[in-house]
């Protein structure tokens, strides 16, 4: 009885995380639709990831998996992802505007720009705004 009811509330616990994280991210897509998205050159303060540069590219480097077909099939190159962290500091709407010519590592690099944690969100005129964001993730096979 006790393991059903402890398994009730970690199913329970675990659920309203879910609820809390998909309202997060369609909040986060109004900022899309409604407010101006800026230019990261144009705003007062820039985005920040939490920790700085330095921490970016360590979440990255702990993120970033290689895709075992790309792997296998020697391929290397570098892929340029553009999404917006939005007035709220979640990563939105990435896209790859420029591929590595390998399908599988311009997902991979989708994907750890996706699970980024939030940022520390960019302000022009005192206010939070949505700002975009272009960023290269290199692949490189040692």
């Amino acid at each position: 009885m006790k393991k059903t009811v402890l398994l009730l509330g970690v199913m329970l616990f675990a659920l309203n995380i879910q609820a809390q994280i998909a309202t997060e991210k369609n909040n986060a897509t109004d900022c899309v639709t409604t407010d101006e998205v800026f230019d990261f050159q144009v705003v007062d303060k820039k985005p920040k990831f939490p920790g700085g540069t330095t921490s970016l590219q360590s979440y990255i480097n702990r993120s970033l998996q290689y895709p075992q077909i790309s792997r296998e099939n020697n391929s290397q190159g570098r892929v340029i992802v553009r999404f917006i962290i939005d007035s709220n500091g979640i990563v939105i709407s990435p896209q790859v505007v420029r591929s590595s010519g390998d399908f599988y590592l311009d997902m991979e690099a989708v994907r750890v720009i996706e699970s980024m944690p939030k940022w520390k969100p960019g302000k022009h005129k005192g206010k939070p705004v949505c700002v975009y964001f272009t960023m290269p993730i290199v692949f490189s096979l040692k």
